[in-house]
């Protein structure tokens, strides 16, 4: 029997780009549809945790950090991206309120010339017109990569 191109899909990190990983759990909170996570904690312990994103925040230490409502928990939980080990996107949707005092969601995107995650409205358009940040315009302009 064929399997169902569209049953959801585990993902393993490790198998993908830190940038692949975050676009992907961009779509599934712009889509409003839940996450399921591998997570390794702190203390090394593996859990398996249902997620709701309703932002993303990157720590003073660079770290890119999901905030979420928790199923299991129904409580807000942060998450560090690097944590977690493998995910799949469902296809069903947010059965949670989110926090009425969480801050709104600010749209991120990556530069495409450092793939740092930035807030889209810091960058700009680059010399092919893809996003890119105000450090990687100065370099290009620096360097003269703007001669087209």
């Amino acid at each position: 029997m064929a399997k169902n191109t569209q049953e959801a899909m585990m993902r393993h990190t490790a198998n993908e780009t830190q940038h692949q990983t975050t676009l992907r759990l961009m779509a599934a909170m712009d889509r409003r549809q839940p996450v399921t996570i591998t997570y390794i904690k702190a203390d090394g312990t593996e859990t398996v945790r249902t997620i709701e994103i309703y932002n993303f925040e990157v720590s003073k230490a660079g770290d890119i950090l999901l905030k979420v409502m928790d199923r299991e928990s129904q409580d807000r939980r942060t998450f560090r991206l690097d944590r977690i080990t493998a995910y799949t996107v469902h296809r069903s949707s947010y059965v949670l309120e989110r926090p009425a005092d969480a801050a709104p969601a600010i749209e991120k995107a990556f530069c495409d010339g450092c793939f740092y995650l930035c807030d889209a409205d810091e960058l700009a358009a680059g010399p092919s017109g893809d996003p890119h940040c105000s450090d990687c315009l100065a370099t290009y302009a620096e360097t003269s990569l703007f001669a087209y």
